[in-house]
């Protein structure tokens, strides 16, 4: 499909196998829930958009966003070693402008980040970034990947638009203050979360993700997710070795009082059970007039067992992953 709306400014919820050429989100029709038509300074500031990129490798977890919520803009690079576990990070706040650039083409995979701290490019399988004492280069190969796109209701007149790609191959030049270090698949593997939508204006998530070689030498993606498409649709789902199994709804059992405790992960359809075990964390708290974030995302390990549509069961031993907490009002 070459637009996600159609000329009548409506959108076709679902899961699509297709490609969507281009998000055209200022062609919606976007009504107040008694049904009025929303001004256009209301209608974009409530659009928000963005891309992460994440890279595990034996040595380092990576990762990269650009996030424009159209009335502010936020972006950030971490380096996590995961020997050392020391996090080296920059992040920036700021007010929308020419620095900032995500294109409405979810194939494109194009993104700009730019501040006199930090600077963040995506384009077309080429990325880099910059920031204090960390910086990282390479290209990824993201059209031998095939992406989960849904798109679902948010709230009573929104929607969500996600495209998640993963496992991603990849060769990277990274630099850290330990000295300059080459990522390359199979060892390293990347993940991209693109998403945008008129999403609730308050609202919440849990995440876990990771992109992985098996001791058995399979590529493992894996993206799952509670709290923003799950009306009518999931977006849980894992891909091994190419094969996509979808996921029912997913369970996030965790103290939200010590995130750093076991994290319990299960689907409805009992074809994923899974632990994950914290190491690291980087978070980011706002608390200003119209604004306010909790935002938690943890690195560590997954044990458990996939099963996939095919009735394999697979054990899931010290896997690398991501888990995020995320409570926003935006």
């Amino acid at each position: 499909m070459d637009l996600l709306v159609d000329p009548r400014g409506r959108i076709r919820f679902g899961l699509y196998d297709e490609p969507v050429g281009r998000v055209n989100h200022e062609d919606f029709h976007l009504l107040t829930p008694l049904g009025r038509p929303v001004s256009r300074l209301r209608k974009k500031f409530s659009f928000h958009h963005f891309v992460f990129l994440g890279i595990i490798d034996p040595g380092f977890i990576v990762g990269l966003a650009v996030v424009d919520l159209g009335y502010l803009v936020n972006g950030f690079f971490y380096v996590y070693n995961r020997r050392t576990r020391r996090l080296t990070e920059t992040s920036r706040l700021g007010w929308p402008g020419a620095g900032v650039f995500i294109d409405p083409r979810p194939d494109m995979v194009k993104s700009r980040f730019q501040s006199p701290k930090l600077t963040m490019e995506m384009d077309a399988g080429a990325f880099s970034a910059k920031g204090k004492d960390i910086s990282i280069s390479g290209r990824l190969d993201y059209q031998a990947t095939p992406p989960l796109r849904i798109c679902t209701r948010a709230g009573y007149r929104g929607w969500v638009y996600k495209q998640s790609t993963t496992p991603v191959k990849l060769t990277a030049e990274l630099t850290t203050a330990e000295g300059e270090f080459h990522l390359a698949s199979p060892a390293s593997l990347a993940l991209i979360d693109w998403s945008c939508g008129h999403m609730r204006r308050e609202t919440y998530w849990n995440w876990t993700a990771t992109a992985w070689t098996l001791p058995d030498g399979r590529p493992l993606g894996l993206n799952l997710s509670c709290g923003v498409n799950e009306t009518s649709f999931t977006e849980s789902y894992f891909l091994l070795d190419g094969r996509l199994t979808k996921l029912d709804m997913v369970n996030f059992e965790f103290d939200p009082q010590d995130l750093l405790k076991p994290w319990r992960i299960t689907s409805f359809d009992r074809r994923m059970d899974l632990c994950f075990q914290a190491e690291g964390r980087r978070g980011e708290n706002v608390n200003a007039l119209a604004v306010k974030s909790r935002f938690t995302q943890l690195m560590g390990l997954l044990e458990g067992r996939l099963t996939t549509a095919e009735g394999e069961e697979i054990e899931i031993v010290s896997c690398p992953a991501w888990a995020e907490d995320h409570y926003a009002l935006w």
